[in-house]
């Protein structure tokens, strides 16, 4: 495939995400996109443990691993006396009860390691990892194939201490549901695009086991709290942004439902158009996303408009199920008019792609007639870049009316007159989006951030303008 590249060679320690259950303190400057590999030869916590030192505790799908004595043992609690501490059989039944769950929903199994550990199924290894965070990986002797088996390791307590948010048990669900999500990304495209199995792993793993306060502290480092960083961005010192960026397919997930068992099947609808077996060469996130909204008759630009507007208000129930809790970041700029300074004011940002920016109007106090007019004026960038405006009227209590997308013409210029008087509305918001997904050189791109494919995106750094004018209208007529 086009993005295969050499950095899949490069001998770094891997993979995939750390746990989402608390605050990531792991310093990985080589971390990568795509498949990673645990080094030959490599001192690495992560790396896999030998069979001969572990006993296991299997099901027909999992194996789990662990030892009896030194720091990475388990708690040795073993109420039914079966030699198999309880804690071991809560991870057995959780992976399980997961590969369950995440096949009845259509994905693929992970694949078999041709017998690494004593035979084919999915080994999950218990260690004292920590704040370090769990992890799955692959290690295949070479290069990374397309299509790989993986490894899990988890950690052998998740202790209050190590893990202050949420109890152990929870703290296991969510973790091994993420990090198992990596074993089967893996089974379609061991290469595919960082952003996209990190984000698409903490939605997963937020559908089965959703979880209110775990979501909220993903959102403080996601498009709701910096929509100005790319949708698709993957950087070895963002650990939390494209986790965060789970939240975007919650708001797909949510508004095109279609389920099968019980997981809605945008993501893996998403992750089929990947699979390596079957998809175009050089089939990248992106292009698979595009081709998936296109059989629900949208794109990305609507939607990625429809999500940056719907994060100004996410409790509105058009925008989000049970979304009020969510947090809403300041607008990039406020502008207030009045009769004594009725403008043209506005707000100016230069975004790259996949990002925007929101501009808030508010009318004075003083202008409580209902012939008070916001005159807008839009001037984004050609259209052919995809750019977006949307407008969202808020009334005085605070609710949003329903949002509009500014037609624009092929320069990227619209217009709008709106009513803006303070006895109705409380402030207009004016959210600007360059939903570009243009992106060249494929495959040629090798450092962070990196972006869709590893390319180089074709438009960033746009400029998108908006200015306000406030008029008048003349009252109506008396009769």
């Amino acid at each position: 495939m086009q993005l295969k590249r050499a950095i899949v060679s490069l001998a770094v320690a891997l993979v995939a995400a750390a746990s989402l259950t608390g605050p990531v303190a792991v310093a990985d400057p080589e971390r990568e996109d795509g498949a990673r590999a645990a080094a030959p030869g490599a001192t690495d916590i992560f790396k896999r443990p030998r069979p001969s030192a572990d006993k296991r505790a299997c099901t027909p799908r999992i194996c789990v691993h662990w030892t009896t004595s030194g720091k990475h043992a388990p708690p040795g609690k073993d109420g039914n006396r079966n030699k198999v501490p309880d804690f071991v059989e809560k991870v057995r039944s959780t992976v399980d009860g997961i590969h369950q769950a995440y096949k009845k929903a259509g994905y693929l199994t992970p694949l078999g390691d041709h017998n690494i550990a004593g035979d084919d199924r999915t080994d999950v290894y218990l260690r004292n990892v920590g704040e370090r965070g769990s992890r799955c990986y692959t290690d295949p002797p070479g290069a990374v194939p397309e299509r790989t088996w993986a490894y899990c390791v988890l950690d052998n307590n998740f202790s209050h201490a190590e893990f202050p948010t949420g109890n152990a048990l929870a703290n296991l669900k969510v973790t091994a549901a993420h990090e198992y999500f990596h074993a089967i990304q893996m089974a379609y495209d061991a290469h595919a695009d960082g952003w996209l199995w990190e984000s698409t792993a903490a939605w997963a793993a937020d559908q089965l086991f959703p979880n209110l306060t775990r979501r909220l502290q993903s959102l403080g480092n996601s498009p709701f709290s910096d929509s100005l960083t790319p949708l698709d961005t993957y950087e070895g010192q963002l650990h939390g942004y494209p986790a965060g960026v789970g939240i975007f397919w919650r708001y797909l997930s949510e508004h095109y439902p279609l389920a099968e068992g019980g997981m809605p099947t945008l993501v893996r609808n998403v992750w089929r158009r990947l699979d390596t077996r079957t998809a175009a060469p050089g089939t990248y996130s992106l292009q698979a996303l595009t081709e998936v909204l296109d059989e629900r008759g949208t794109n990305l630009s609507t939607e990625l408009a429809a999500f940056a507007d719907a994060n100004r208000h996410p409790g509105d129930p058009g925008s989000y199920v049970n979304g009020s809790a969510y947090p809403v970041a300041d607008p990039g700029v406020i502008r207030t008019l009045s009769a004594s300074a009725p403008g043209p004011v506005g707000g100016s940002k230069s975004l790259d792609h996949l990002t925007s920016s929101t501009v808030r109007f508010v009318p004075h106090t003083t202008l409580t007639a209902s012939t008070w007019r916001l005159n807008l004026a839009f001037d984004l960038a050609v259209l052919v870049t995809r750019p977006v405006a949307m407008v969202t009227q808020f009334r005085q209590d605070g609710t949003p009316m329903a949002p509009r997308r500014i037609a624009l013409n092929g320069a990227g210029d619209g217009s709008l007159v709106l009513p803006f008087d303070i006895t109705t509305y409380k402030y207009v918001e004016v959210t600007l989006v360059n939903a570009s997904d243009r992106t060249g050189d494929c495959g040629t791109h090798d450092s962070l951030p990196s972006y869709s494919c590893q390319g180089d995106p074709l438009d960033d750094n746009l400029v998108a303008s908006v200015s306000g004018t406030l008029t008048q209208v003349p009252p109506p007529p008396r009769h």
